[in-house]
């Protein structure tokens, strides 16, 4: 792992161990929220640091990389439009998981799941307490060497 991915992980790991300071459901909620965002911002900043990266390897290749210059026409790199799916979330969300030893973190999600206001059953906030959910499921799922 690389030393701005474990920074993240740290991060990550941070954020997350702080669940079990708090007692109201909606602090709880905001701290898994708040790791959400934290993972965006990094790698926003690890886009644009290879997207410059990037910009100085490709101006030495003349114009076939760059727009309308051959290549992929008309191709621009947004930084501030990156989207995370699932896909992308979990594994990293299952890696701070792990590292931040969280106990009994099912029964922090079923806490907030039940005393959660209905109409914040939608939205970031339902979409990141399943992509949590799932993260630990995919940590019940890994093969264990014992």
């Amino acid at each position: 792992m690389e030393k701005g991915e474990e920074g993240m992980i740290s991060q990550c790991v941070s954020i997350l161990s702080q669940i079990v300071q708090f007692d109201e459901p909606y602090r709880k909620l905001d701290s898994l929220m708040m790791l959400r965002h934290a993972l965006l911002a990094a790698l926003r900043r690890r886009s644009s640091t290879e997207s410059s990266e990037g910009a100085a390897a490709t101006s030495s290749m003349g114009n076939s990389l760059k727009p309308g210059g051959g290549g992929r026409r008309g191709h621009k790199r947004s930084l501030s439009k990156i989207v995370l799916c699932a896909d992308d979330l979990i594994p990293i969300f299952s890696l701070s998981i792990i590292r931040a030893g969280v106990p009994n973190m099912h029964a922090e999600l079923d806490f907030v799941e039940s005393f959660l206001d209905e109409r914040m059953s939608f939205g970031e906030a339902a979409y990141c307490l399943t992509t949590v959910r799932v993260a630990l499921e995919a940590i019940e799922l890994l093969p264990t060497d014992r």
